[in-house]
């Protein structure tokens, strides 16, 4: 899977929020993602950021050898993919330090021997003013689930078959008994949790709940930890939970604002919030207190949309909400700073104050990234497209198995994730033109034999997918073209 929380644009944005001052996604700068898999997260970055240096480093020799196949066969030269264990990573001299390690599904999934081993790493490779990205499940939100796994490893070791088939075999025995059983009747979340990991693959579910090692942590742990080798907590990758109460109930704010400790108030509002999930980012560098960030750190930063498709959200009430709706109307085309906004009419009477929380409010939403660049200018109603980098086509044949692929942007300075379906679309356009791509496409689909879930419904026959596939078509020509065009993704042929 592609990341997005653990982009450089996304950590020196956040980064920036809190007074420091990360490498911009334009500038030179070395990144290292351990435990990087088969690098599609690498790969990606480093198609978008070719002045870079991006390394993956992964204990299983398939991982790194696929992720060298994709990096040559896509031209990368500033991608470096290492076969080691995290312990000898500290040891190595061929290493550069790092301006920003990744630690994406990693920490949760190792022992604490193995953590501490991270940790030496991580402070003998990150560079004084350097950042680490963390991920980890939380133990609020998944404890109603460890007995289930518990359980779950039990049975699988009790089946037989292939590892999916007992897998497989061990939800079927769980959730036969799920109806009767005390603890799903006492604990609906862990009922929830039950069905909603029973639908997701076998292969992730065998490795995201099944492995080995499986540790839950409240916040303050892991920040504890991290201070051990000398780094302060700077903010989320998520981008939503820096706006400190953002989830939180009404009536539980005053609660998490009466705590004094940093620390101490972001635990709590994890557990107040019962998240699941954490991705945050520690720097070496103190940060300053507040979430605004300095003018001259953001005055020439672009936002636009992350994607071509998608509603604009709900923006709940308060004194920014129409001007965060502005906002998102006068960076539709993704090429203005901040600066040249803050000109704008609807902003024209506003500080710079003001215009930093109207922007931060904004990418909180999802609704708006930080670009590398300004968008490209886009060419109007091309027939003939092709895609812009060799990488384009191989990731985009990864449809054929996946539910969306990443496709690298030098202009948002991240992977753009489309849906399997619109990449079918792209493909056929590349090859036949847009006008005509919708026939090759549908019988794509159709060929694969692919089960396909859309607006909810399961669509298996030719008489389901085609007005289907048919909207996503509309969608792709009106919508997704023109932000791929802009985000240099595709070009006209």
């Amino acid at each position: 899977r592609f990341f997005i929380t653990q982009c450089p644009t996304t950590l020196g944005y956040v980064a920036a929020m809190r007074g420091l001052r990360a490498p911009r996604p334009t500038e030179p700068f070395t990144y290292c993602d351990l435990g990087c898999g088969k690098g599609l997260t690498v790969n990606v970055l480093a198609a978008a950021m070719p002045q870079a240096r991006f390394y993956g480093v992964d204990l299983s020799a398939d991982h790194i050898e696929a992720a060298r196949r994709t990096a040559t066969a896509g031209g990368l030269l500033n991608a470096t993919f290492i076969k080691d264990d995290f312990a000898n990573l500290a040891e190595r001299e061929d290493l550069p330090a790092f301006d920003f390690i990744a630690l994406q599904g990693v920490y949760s999934w190792v022992d604490a021997d193995a953590r501490q081993k991270i940790q030496q790493t991580v402070r003998r490779l990150l560079k004084p003013e350097g950042l680490l990205y963390v991920s980890y499940n939380a133990l609020t939100g998944w404890a109603p689930f460890l007995p289930i796994r518990q359980t779950l490893r039990l049975l699988v070791g009790q089946a037989s078959g292939t590892p999916a088939e007992r897998a497989a075999a061990a939800f079927r025995y769980i959730r036969e008994v799920a109806e009767r059983a005390p603890y799903f009747q006492n604990s609906p979340a862990a009922r929830k949790l039950l069905d909603e990991v029973a639908k997701e693959k076998r292969g992730y579910v065998i490795h995201e709940f099944l492995a080995g090692a499986w540790d839950l942590f409240t916040f303050d742990e892991v920040a504890e930890e991290m201070a051990s080798i000398g780094l302060s907590y700077c903010g989320s990758a998520l981008l939503e939970p820096n706006a400190g109460d953002t989830g939180l109930a009404p009536e539980l704010q005053p609660a998490a604002r009466a705590i004094a400790d940093p620390i101490a108030a972001e635990a709590v509002r994890s557990f107040l919030k019962a998240e699941r999930y954490r991705a945050d980012i520690f720097s070496m560098s103190r940060p300053a207190e507040g979430w605004l960030g300095r003018w001259d750190d953001f005055a020439d930063q672009v936002f636009g949309p992350p994607m071509g498709v998608m509603q604009e959200p709900q923006v709940r009430g308060g004194a920014l909400a129409e001007s965060v709706r502005a906002f998102f109307a006068v960076t539709q085309t993704g090429r203005a700073s901040l600066a040249q906004i803050a000109k704008m009419e609807p902003f024209s009477g506003a500080d710079t104050e003001t215009m930093l929380r109207i922007a931060h409010a904004a990418t909180r939403t999802f609704a708006r990234r930080p670009y590398a660049r300004p968008a490209l200018e886009e060419v109007v109603g091309p027939d003939r497209i092709r895609l812009a980098l060799p990488i384009h086509e191989i990731l985009l044949a990864m449809a054929e198995e996946e539910s969306r692929v990443a496709l690298p942007s030098p202009v948002l300075g991240t992977g753009i994730i489309l849906p399997f379906a619109a990449a079918f679309i792209l493909d056929a356009a590349c090859r036949v033109g847009v006008q005509g791509a919708l026939e090759p496409a549908v019988r794509r689909l159709l060929d694969s034999e692919r089960v396909w879930t859309h607006d909810g419904k399961r669509l298996e026959t030719e008489k389901e997918i085609r007005p289907a596939m048919a909207q996503v078509h509309g969608e792709f020509r009106d919508r997704w073209l023109p932000f791929l065009l802009r985000a240099g993704v595709v070009e006209a042929a």
